[in-house]
């Protein structure tokens, strides 16, 4: 008879880490990076605790564009960061302002929809703090 233990929290993060950062380096084979793939493949799975495969993927592209908007010639860290805060949270909602000539500026989030959202994300902090297995805050 073979037992199997089940793994403990720390354990199964590490698995699930593992896994994320061999699905990164498959799909980072496929930019042009600054740097080696490894070295992206274990920041990037740090920062994605609970991604599937589809949103690495959607990272790895995201983060191309982010580097060619800025006329980068290689994708970098910060452009995976961008991308991965526009994955998990969406496009940036911003004022517009630029193509209206004449006419007055379109708030797109009103002062208390921002703050509503603050509070709400505060919230997250506040119990991932307090959370024992919770992994580390990043911003």
């Amino acid at each position: 008879m073979i037992t199997v233990d089940i793994h403990d929290v720390k354990g199964r993060q590490q698995i699930f880490k593992y896994g994320r950062q061999q699905i990164f380096k498959v799909h980072l084979g496929r930019l042009k990076l600054a740097r080696p793939v490894e070295y992206y493949s274990e920041r990037l799975a740090a920062l994605s605790p609970g991604m599937a495969g589809a949103d690495i993927a959607n990272i790895c592209n995201e983060a191309a564009l982010v580097a060619a908007r800025h006329n980068k010639k290689s994708v970098d860290m910060v452009d995976f960061e961008q991308a991965i805060d526009r994955v998990i949270g969406g496009s940036e909602k911003k004022n517009r302002c630029g193509k209206l000539r004449g006419r007055r500026c379109v708030q797109v989030i009103s002062p208390q929809e921002r703050r509503t959202v603050a509070f709400h994300e505060s919230g997250h902090a506040v119990v991932s703090w307090f959370s024992e297995f919770a992994e580390p805050l990043l911003k």
